[in-house]
This record gives C-alpha cells, sequence and structure tokens, in this order.
C-alpha cells in the first residue's frame, strides 16, 4: 500500500523486518531489512553503524527462537504465532550475551554486521563474544593500517 501511494516505504520494510525476526523469520527479515538497510559507503567510520542494524544484532544476541519451516505458508502462519506469543509473554528477554553465540543466530549476526555494518561493529560483535582471535584476525585483513589503530583503541574503550 506504502509503495502503490508513493509514500516513505522505509519505516513499513524496518516494521516489517523486526516483526518477521521477532518471530523467529530468518529469512524473511534479511528480505524486508534489506530493502531498508543499506552499506555504509566508509566501513572505516568510528560508529557501531544505523540504529536498526545495532537493535538487530541486539534482538538475534538475546532473544530470538528460530523458526525454520520449509513451506512459505506455513513459514508466515507460524511466525504470526510465534510473533503473537512472544507479545504474550510478560518476561523480559534473555541475556544471552555472556556466552558465545553460535549456530545460527551467530551466522545471522555476522550477515548483518558484514552487509550493513562498520569495521567497528563487527570486531565489537567478536570481542562481546570472546572471540579475539577472529576480531584481530579480521583488523588485520580488512582495515586499513592507519585505520587499526583508531578502531583497535575505541574498541577497547567501548568492551
Amino acid at each position: 500500500v506504502s509503495t502503490k501511494s508513493g509514500l516513505e516505504t522505509g519505516g513499513v520494510w524496518q516494521a516489517w523486518g523486526m516483526a518477521c525476526l521477532k518471530a523467529g523469520n530468518l529469512s524473511g527479515a534479511r528480505e524486508k531489512f534489506s530493502r531498508f538497510l543499506k552499506a555504509p559507503l566508509d566501513r572505516n567510520q568510528l560508529n557501531l553503524g544505523p540504529l536498526l542494524l545495532q537493535e538487530v544484532v541486539q534482538h538475534l544476541e538475546n532473544t530470538v527462537q528460530l523458526n525454520l519451516n520449509s513451506s512459505p505458508g506455513e513459514d508466515i502462519l507460524a511466525s504470526l504465532r510465534d510473533l503473537e506469543q512472544a507479545l504474550s509473554e510478560s518476561s523480559g528477554p534473555s541475556d544471552r550475551s555472556e556466552a558465545p553465540l553460535q549456530g545460527v543466530r551467530q551466522q545471522e549476526c555476522l550477515f548483518y554486521l558484514n552487509t550493513f555494518g562498520t569495521h567497528l561493529a563487527l570486531v565489537s560483535f567478536y570481542m562481546r563474544h570472546d572471540c579475539m582471535t577472529e576480531a584481530l584476525t579480521y583488523l588485520l585483513n580488512k582495515v586499513r593500517r592507519r585505520c587499526f589503530l583508531k578502531l583497535i583503541m575505541k574498541t577497547f574503550r567501548r568492551n
């Protein structure tokens, strides 16, 4: 409706993507967010990227319940049921960021950070999950040498 009317669609894609993510529909969330999130022009920026990207990664780290159904029709109905269940639960999000993130959730975080994030956001993610080897390897292979020290110092101050 928003597209046909010529209205701003960013808010719609963002809300739809978050609803998919909260329901555990990771592929649906990727599709929706890819229409709204854009890769930074300069990955060497000394920030953690867009607020939406930070929210997506935080949600994946802490609360997402995976829904790996194969049928699209079944997937939509299951997503709606899961979203309804998630909204009706009154307990707060669990804190899973203390232990290293693994599996599908980690891969989703890395997808979003590699696609839409800055170097600092990805290195901070690795360090939050005690992946120092990956963080340093990434810095040495991807970041320009003169930005290396700025990023490492900012990252250590944050963590």
